[in-house]
């Protein structure tokens, strides 16, 4: 029995034990190019999908900046008229200052 089994591993190690290159090697053509397809155009819907978004993004961006550019103005002219008068007095003190 032991000089069947010796003779069985002999068999085995000797026999041709394919690599994983002669796997996919061994894979139909057709079957490679399908999947190449496949990946393609997944990879174009993402693409398409991802500028969409970007320009739904940009589009709704300027829309809030329009209607809410008027509210800003608004807000920065109101600052300014409420601060200016005490920053210009300030600025004609200390340069009156400066002269005496």
């Amino acid at each position: 029995m032991a000089h069947n089994q010796k003779a069985s591993v002999q068999n085995i190690m000797t026999e041709e034990i394919p690599t994983l290159n002669e796997v996919v090697n061994e894979l139909d053509k057709d079957e490679l190019k399908l999947e190449a397809m496949v990946g393609s155009l997944a990879d174009n819907l993402q693409a398409t999908l991802h500028q969409h978004l970007y320009q739904a993004m940009v589009k709704t961006l300027h829309q809030v900046v329009n209607e809410e550019s008027n509210k800003l103005t608004e807000k920065i002219l109101g600052s300014l008229h409420e601060q200016l008068p005490a920053i210009i007095e300030a600025a004609c003190k200390h340069s009156s200052n400066k002269h005496d």
